[in-house]
């Protein structure tokens, strides 16, 4: 597994999807979220709103390795 960097920012986008996803899912749900969210900026070491989906697959790959 890649060794992570540190995390970016925090993005608007993430913090608004977590802030939607809070009125409809219990906490636990929008904890996971939250942590999957920072997991992938940090793999990125860049905000996830501009993942493309060739670093969701490399991302998706480090984390089955």
């Amino acid at each position: 597994m890649t060794a992570p960097t540190p995390a970016p920012e925090p993005d608007p986008l993430v913090a608004g999807f977590l802030a939607l996803l809070a009125a409809r899912r219990s906490p636990r749900t929008v904890d996971a979220y939250g942590r999957d969210l920072a997991d992938l900026a940090a793999f990125l070491g860049a905000a996830p709103g501009g993942a493309t989906t060739d670093d969701l697959e490399r991302w998706a790959a480090d984390l089955r390795g």
